[in-house]
């Protein structure tokens, strides 16, 4: 037969096992590589607009500015995406440290 599970209740809150110095550290990684997208964009379609399409035929004007479109897209998209993952790390920092001020008694897993 089965054995019944014991339901034990949980006497850690999930802030206990964020380590503060990992969300700084991540954050400021993931606000490096969106640095970087950002760059790699820019110069990707500051290239792509000085030096124009030189084709007369249709289809391959329409398939090379599609090209161009999507690596731009690709690059603007990793630089939001990005950027949004550093926001949301240091954010998280933030309302950790709040809530471990608020409830001091809290331990922090620092070590």
């Amino acid at each position: 037969m089965t054995e019944p599970t014991s339901k034990t209740p949980q006497t850690t809150s999930q802030t206990d096992t964020i380590n503060l110095f990992r969300c700084i550290t991540n954050g400021l990684m993931y606000g490096g590589v969106a640095l970087v997208f950002y760059k790699l964009t820019h110069i990707i379609a500051e290239k792509f607009a000085n030096k124009p399409i030189q084709s007369e035929n249709f289809t391959v004007i329409q398939i090379s500015t599609a090209v161009r479109t999507l690596v731009v897209g690709l690059f603007t998209m990793g630089t939001v995406l990005f950027s949004f993952l550093s926001v949301g790390v240091m954010l998280l920092a933030i309302y950790v440290s709040i809530q471990r001020l608020i409830k001091p008694n809290v331990p922090s897993s620092n070590g």
